[in-house]
């Protein structure tokens, strides 16, 4: 029998010292790989031979673990993003942090605290969802009950150093809540919170923009980088490698990503050359292509992934563009990550030759973004030879959309090789990680000076960002850019 094992990482930060701690744990017991999950938790498949062994090595490490449960639920947050994915805003790694001090319990409810102004982490995933306000320390709040799906919107603002001690009373309230009982629930939040605040102004859902979160980046003087599995399993050897890393060169955390990926920041430019030499060691590879990368699936799927990678495989051959889209697979009776195109599975079949007899519902959200609630059915018992061709079409509707529902947007955030503009000119973009070459410009980092054309680039010219040939960039005005 497998089990599944659950280590939270609040607010998806983990530290070097920790993650090296589990994986050696795990390397002691005969294990092999580690996952991350949908709530940035660290998750372990473990056989019966070996749970007892793996969880006496975590106690002895004073690492708390959840077996084939998830009583306290990992409390998430859009930390990961800050500093590459999100503007330069109020919400500072510090605040983060002063958040995450303000809770002197494990919530036994999902806590969602996020940026309102990034894509990596969905919002409302929650029970108790905190998205950042422009009101400086302020947070709206949505309160979600799972039975129903039903979001409230709390009549206040909260402020940062609250947020532990009011999820604390949603808790005691919950109850009241699950009847219905809400509004006199939510009066007796406001009464115990003088901080708080009323809104002044609505939340305004950004327009989705597909963070693509993998491999070596450039963000101010430092680098960051991204680590995507196929499958989502990590080696222990290469995590216990990856840890040792940081400790030598400094870094303090590692974030986990809900895309069940890896983020490290404050890469050191000297310290590069030893990042890439570390996923040359262990074969580990980066720049996949965004329609493998822009998937959300549920924990310990198997047969999600397997959908998925049907899926893929398909798309591949056909070299089918899903850039902007993010698919979600729901199986039996679990429920899938947000997403923007959801595939319900109507699972016959587990395996074998006869799961080609299985058939799916395929559904999209209200323009697309992975924040709606409200989705519309696009085909219902499509068999799964034709999915792939069903998807295809939908990702057809979905450009044909893009004017309305705002995912092309102009060039107002810049990329790390451009600034803002307004002028409608030529640049050239690569299509695989979309960095941009800004002929005005030039490229600081690779020595060369601004108002260099294009053309004037060697033959032998490669992407700063993901080394792609120079044949690879694509020629775009501005305003016809992808960010």
């Amino acid at each position: 029998m497998i089990h599944s094992v659950k280590i939270n990482a609040t607010g998806g930060i983990l530290s070097p010292d920790k993650l090296q701690k589990i994986a050696i744990s795990a390397q002691k017991s005969g294990l092999d790989l580690i996952s991350f999950g949908s709530r940035q938790e660290v998750l372990i498949s473990c056989p019966t031979t070996q749970v007892h062994e793996f969880s006496t090595l975590l106690g002895q490490e004073k690492i708390d673990m959840q077996l084939d449960v998830s009583e306290f639920p990992n409390i998430i947050s859009s930390y990961p993003s800050e500093g590459i994915f999100s503007s330069d805003y109020w919400l500072s790694e510090g605040i983060y942090k002063d958040v995450f001090d303000s809770f002197d319990f494990r919530p036994s409810l999902k806590v969602n605290i996020v940026d309102n102004d990034q894509c990596l982490v969905p919002f409302f995933t929650g029970n108790v969802n905190f998205v950042a306000s422009s009101q400086h320390h302020f947070w709206f709040l949505y309160i979600k009950t799972d039975y129903d799906e039903k979001t409230i919107l709390f009549p206040k603002l909260v402020y940062s150093t609250d947020i532990g001690k009011v999820v604390k009373i949603i808790e005691q309230e919950w109850t009241n809540i699950f009847l219905n009982d809400i509004q006199d629930a939510l009066k007796k939040i406001v009464l115990g919170f003088p901080n708080c605040q009323s809104i002044q102004k609505d939340l305004e859902l950004p327009p989705f923009r597909f963070p693509y979160f993998e491999g070596i980046n450039p963000y101010g003087d430092n680098f960051w980088i991204g680590i995507y599995r196929r499958n989502q399993e990590f080696p222990l050897a290469f995590l216990i490698d990856l840890c040792d890393l940081c400790s030598k060169t400094q870094i303090g955390q590692i974030c986990v990503t809900p895309w069940k990926t890896l983020i490290i920041k404050g890469i050191k430019k000297v310290d590069r050359v030893f990042w890439e030499k570390l996923l040359g060691k262990h074969g580990i590879n980066v720049r996949h292509a965004s329609l493998e990368l822009n998937w959300l699936l549920p924990d310990f799927d198997s047969l999600a992934l397997q959908t998925k990678e049907y899926v893929v495989n398909h798309f591949n051959k056909k070299d089918i563009r899903t850039f902007g889209l993010v698919f979600g697979v729901q199986t039996e009776n679990k429920h899938t990550n947000p997403s923007s195109v959801v595939i319900e599975e109507k699972t016959l079949f587990k395996a074998g030759i006869l799961d080609f007899l299985n058939t799916y519902d395929v559904k999209y959200s209200e323009n697309f973004n992975i924040n709606s609630a409200s989705f519309t059915y696009f085909k219902k018992n499509v068999s799964k030879i034709a999915l792939p061709n069903v998807l295809a079409d939908l990702c057809k509707l979905y450009y044909n959309t893009l004017e309305n529902v705002s995912i092309v947007q102009k060039a107002d955030n810049p990329t790390p090789n451009s600034t803002k503009t307004n002028n409608s000119y030529n640049v050239y973009q690569c299509k695989h990680c979309l960095t941009i070459y800004d002929p005005k410009l030039g490229e600081e980092e690779t020595n060369i000076e601004k108002n260099t054309s294009f053309e004037q680039l060697p033959d032998a010219y490669i992407c700063f960002t993901c080394d792609a040939p120079k044949s690879d960039f694509e020629k775009k005005k501005w305003d016809e850019v992808l960010i």
